[in-house]
């Protein structure tokens, strides 16, 4: 039900190498699906880097993607529909 995606820092317009990961962020159910990315591949997920996309019951499983060097896509099943595409802006994620 998760997904995991390396970009590295020549890759994105941060300079940084990331590492996402998707999943419903729950350990009963599938709902909270959420984005996460760790800045030190995979030690830390700080809360400031996570991006709740469903709170609600859906199917949860999900596929990250790098759309451009500033954007990412993630395919999911949702609460609302049976597949969503959304993209998100690595600078959403990742606050600097």
């Amino acid at each position: 039900m998760a997904s995991l995606l390396h970009i590295p820092a020549t890759d994105n317009v941060l300079g940084k190498d990331l590492l996402l990961f998707s999943n419903p962020n729950t350990t009963k159910g599938r709902h909270h699906i959420t984005v996460k990315v760790s800045l030190d591949g995979g030690a830390t997920w700080p809360s400031e880097c996570q991006l709740m996309l469903d709170e609600d019951e859906g199917w949860g499983y999900s596929c990250l993607t790098l759309v451009d060097s500033e954007t990412i896509g993630i395919l999911y099943e949702s609460s609302v529909a049976h597949m969503t595409f959304q993209t998100i802006k690595l600078h959403d994620l990742v606050k600097e």
